[in-house]
C-alpha cells in the first residue's frame, strides 16, 4: 500500500490499480454528502459491470 497526495491536497492510500480515500476535514463530494474528519470512500477498478461485481459479492456474503 502506497501513501499518496493527489488533486488539491487530498489523500489515498494506493495498492495496484485500487485505492482509499482519505478525509482529514469536511469536503463536498460530487454525491452531494458530507464527509468527516477520519472518514474514507473505497474506489475498486473492476474489469466487469458492476451489477456482475455486486452479483459475486452477494454469492460470497450470503447477501439477497
Amino acid at each position: 500500500m502506497k501513501f499518496e497526495r493527489f488533486g488539491e491536497g487530498r489523500m489515498a492510500l494506493k495498492f495496484g490499480g485500487q485505492k482509499i480515500n482519505l478525509h482529514e476535514k469536511e469536503e463536498s463530494s460530487s454525491q452531494g454528502d458530507a464527509r468527516r474528519p477520519g472518514t474514507l470512500d473505497i474506489c475498486f477498478i473492476a474489469s466487469v459491470q458492476l451489477k456482475d461485481v455486486i452479483a459475486r459479492l452477494a454469492r460470497a456474503t450470503c447477501l439477497s
